[in-house]
């Protein structure tokens, strides 16, 4: 099952980074994250091991970045988490455990 995280980002860089550092303990050949910057053009979100996506230009909301990470989704599954949201360190296995119980 592969299972691919997207996350829409706008100016939210030291919370973006808190979350990497959890989450990128968890990625692997099965999980990817995608990351889906909103115009703000971070560079340091480059720095961050996922698949950054820098749009031309604001939407001014979470909708487009969003959709835009659908089509950059490799996943049978998708997961969204927000650029300011926290996880815990076992999120990525408790998501896999819900599918492979379905």
């Amino acid at each position: 099952m592969k299972l691919s995280i997207i996350t829409p980002y706008c100016d939210t860089l030291k919370l973006t980074q808190e979350l990497a550092f959890i989450l990128e303990k968890q990625l692997n050949s099965e999980t990817e994250w995608i990351i889906i910057d909103d115009g703000c053009h971070e560079k340091e979100l480059d720095k961050i091991n996922a698949k950054i996506i820098h749009l031309g230009r604001r939407s001014g909301n979470a909708s487009k970045p969003r959709n835009a990470g659908l089509d950059y989704a490799r996943g049978e599954y998708i997961a969204f988490i927000d650029s300011d949201d926290k996880v815990a360190e076992n999120y990525v296995q408790k998501i896999k455990m819900k599918f492979y119980y379905l």
